[in-house]
């Protein structure tokens, strides 16, 4: 599938970017305090769950049940100064499907670059922008590849870290609706915690929200919520090999005339591998610490279903 080649291709340049090339708040003792050329590769294996709800859920061509699931992402971050750094960085996610009449997302994706001032003993401020894409099974639309801009920032708390994130994205999935339909001239917010509870064993939480004036038919009204919770633990003192697990779960709602709305849920576990910092903390503060927003292409992907 044309829009699955675009996905792999948007996750393979940030897995390339990476081969190819925390905490002062926590320790005052630590070594150096500056930024450093720091990078994340990782994957996952797991379960996903989608559903229908509302009371027009008659209307939303979505099959119920369990699938497998496999994500990956990775990132590098690129010092340029004593307090600016480049990062960039790409994830994406695939779900099987065993029935192809039905709408089912199948796959999202993002590649971004961020572009950030910071302090690793206080925070961050920086702007970020990027390309993606949300594909269905039953991909009848175009599947053209979205894009997005915004600002973010980070603040550090000794072994905490609070990051916000706002921007406008445009995931259009079908230009032949009049007005475009997807996630569609489009804003969002996230906010995500992360606590260390050792420099190498971290927990944290994340909610974000999207809404738009264009989701389905060019005119019809939708928001979308991601929400989820996740750690990661070091396994060994040889290696920066780290086991991960992550829940999250999202809710994609279209107004046209009657509530329409899916919901979906997933289960990963999987492994990572740290380069260029010592710990996931000092990482943090001080290496590849920022993300690029999915709920668009999540967004994006539902709407044949929601349609």
């Amino acid at each position: 599938m044309k829009t699955d080649h675009v996905n792999r291709l948007a996750l393979a340049a940030c897995v390339l970017a990476t081969i190819a090339t925390g905490a002062r708040a926590a320790d005052p003792t630590m070594e150096s305090d500056g930024l450093i050329f720091a990078g994340t590769l990782g994957g996952a294996v797991g379960a996903h769950y989608a559903t229908a709800a509302g009371d027009d859920s008659d209307g939303v061509d979505v099959m119920d049940g369990t699938v497998f699931t496999i994500a990956g992402q990775g990132a590098v971050s690129i010092p340029l100064g004593e307090m600016l750094a480049l990062q960039l960085d790409g994830a994406n996610e695939f779900y099987t499907r065993s029935n192809d009449d039905e709408d089912d997302a199948d796959s999202a994706g993002v590649f971004g670059a961020h572009l950030s001032l910071r302090d690793p003993g206080l925070g961050l401020i920086g702007i970020l922008g990027g390309v993606g894409l949300g594909s269905s099974i039953d991909d009848s639309n175009k599947g053209q590849l979205g894009w997005f801009v915004g600002g973010e920032g980070q603040m550090y708390f000794g072994n905490l870290t609070l990051y916000a994130q706002v921007g406008y994205a445009d995931f259009q999935v079908d230009d032949d609706t009049p007005g475009g339909e997807g996630f569609v001239e489009a804003w969002f917010a996230g906010g995500e915690a992360r606590y260390f509870i050792t420099d190498d064993m971290m927990l944290n939480a994340n909610v974000s929200y999207g809404a738009t004036d264009s989701y389905v038919d060019g005119e019809d009204q939708g928001d979308a919520w991601n929400w989820g919770v996740g750690g990661a633990m070091r396994l060994t003192d040889s290696m920066p090999i780290y086991a991960t697990a992550d829940y999250r779960g999202g809710r994609y709602y279209a107004d046209d005339g009657g509530e329409e709305i899916v919901q979906e849920q997933a289960f990963l576990v999987g492994l990572s591998f740290l380069f260029g910092a010592p710990s996931l903390l000092e990482n943090d503060r001080r290496g590849a610490t920022l993300s690029s927003p999915m709920l668009p292409a999540r967004a994006a992907a539902w709407t044949e279903g929601l349609d």
